[in-house]
Order: C-alpha cells, then sequence, then structure tokens
C-alpha cells in the first residue's frame, strides 16, 4: 500500500517532510487533549431505566437497567448543547417468561443528544443513539445469551439542581431485530 490519505505517497516524503508532519500533528493532539482535560463540560451521570422487550412473535418481558453516563458538553450558543455520550448499562433483576427467566447482561449505547434550556433551571433535550444489548435467557436446562443492535431516538426533559447537577426524566424506543425496546428512566447528570 504505497497510497495514503488521497495519494500522497510515502516514498515521495523527505525525512524533513516526515519529521514537520510528525510535529504538526503531534502538537494538534497535545493541544487538542489539553484543551479536553482542562474543560469544565465533561460529564458523569447515573440512574435507573425500566425496561420492556416486546417481540410480537414471543411475547413482553420488563427489565431494568442502571447506566453509567460519560459525555462532553458542546455549547452552540447561549440556550443550546450538544452532547456525544457513552453509556454503558447493567441489568437489574429480571422477568420470566413462559419457563424462562430472561435477564439483561449489559447494554451499550453511543448518541449524541441536542438540549435547549427553557430557562436557567429547565431543559429539554432529544437524542438519536446506537443501543447495543446483551440478553440471557435461562431456565429447564437451557442457558442462552443473545446480542442485538439497534437504532432510536430517545427525548426527555428535567432540572438544574445546582449549576454542575441535574435531575432528568427520558424515553427511549430503539428497534432491534424486529423486536420493541423501550426505556423510561430516570438519571441525576453532574458537569465538572
Amino acid at each position: 500500500m504505497r497510497e495514503l490519505f488521497h495519494g500522497y505517497h510515502i516514498a515521495s516524503m523527505d525525512s524533513s517532510s516526515r519529521i514537520r508532519h510528525v510535529k504538526m500533528i503531534t502538537c494538534f493532539i497535545c493541544c487538542f487533549f489539553f484543551n479536553l482535560a482542562h474543560a469544565d463540560k465533561w460529564l458523569v451521570g447515573t440512574g435507573v431505566a425500566f425496561s420492556s422487550i416486546e417481540d410480537k412473535a414471543l411475547g413482553t418481558v420488563d427489565l431494568n437497567t442502571v447506566p453509567i453516563i460519560l459525555g462532553y458538553q458542546i455549547e452552540t450558543d447561549k440556550n443550546v448543547t450538544f452532547t456525544p455520550e457513552l453509556r454503558y448499562g447493567f441489568g437489574v433483576g429480571d422477568d420470566k417468561y413462559d419457563q424462562l427467566t430472561v435477564e439483561i447482561d449489559k447494554m451499550l449505547t453511543l448518541g449524541i443528544r441536542a438540549q435547549w434550556e427553557v430557562n436557567d433551571k429547565i431543559f429539554i433535550f432529544i437524542a438519536p443513539a446506537k443501543v447495543k444489548l446483551t440478553a440471557r435467557a435461562t431456565g429447564s436446562g437451557v442457558q442462552n445469551t443473545g446480542t442485538e443492535s439497534g437504532l432510536g431516538i430517545g427525548f426527555g426533559g428535567g432540572m438544574q439542581i445546582t449549576n454542575d447537577l441535574s435531575a432528568e426524566i427520558n424515553y427511549e424506543s430503539y428497534d432491534l431485530n424486529g423486536a420493541d425496546f423501550d426505556l423510561l428512566g430516570i438519571a441525576f447528570r453532574k458537569t465538572f
């Protein structure tokens, strides 16, 4: 593979040109991570989500998850922020289906959230995301684990408790290969 980045040939670069490019890239990376490390817009959060998985052929199970949230808020103007975020959730409790016990093993969600501040205390948001869900079913001598992923959207609202702590309620809906995965959750988020 001689071509890299739209036709630049590695062999045609002399050593001083390579050194200049490495210095420039290194400087950019250091500045980027220095700004992130000293930013006051990182956020962490947690909560609880009451979820149901409904498959028209198989039925419905009601399950709960506890998410751990990590994100970075980007302000665009006075009242709007965008937050790319990653959520990792683990299942709490189980539900019975036929003679099987079903539980969520883990849930990974990657999305971007657009939030509008109605005033200095109240906000609303919408959040398209992709989810990857791993569930486990056991019983009657059977143990099976399956993973499905799908796209969905969430929305909700909340209020600022302090300048850096908020509480919210949200609803999310995903399509997991023909099954509906819906969550109703409450969460607390802290920025720093």
